[in-house]
């Protein structure tokens, strides 16, 4: 079985395959900067670190996932 966490973003749905879903938690914080290296992939697309009950978890830009690493490239190139 296939698993996937379906986002909205500007009008368009996306189905992002994920590996599991342990759970659904509430942020109880802002984002505060993440205070460790990160590969580039993670950089790119990571917007800091929120509490929640279970502790700090990564937040993920997802529009930086759907639209991918090569966005300023591939609009040069179009």
């Amino acid at each position: 079985m296939v698993e996937a966490a379906v986002v909205e973003l500007e009008s368009h749905h996306y189905a992002l395959t994920v590996d599991a879903v342990e759970d659904v938690v509430e942020a109880l914080s802002d984002a505060s900067p993440i205070r460790a290296a990160m590969e580039a992939g993670w950089e790119r697309v990571s917007r800091g670190m929120v509490e929640t009950e279970e502790g700090p978890l990564l937040l993920v830009d997802v529009a930086a996932l759907v639209t991918g690493p090569n966005t300023e490239r591939n609009a040069i190139a179009a």
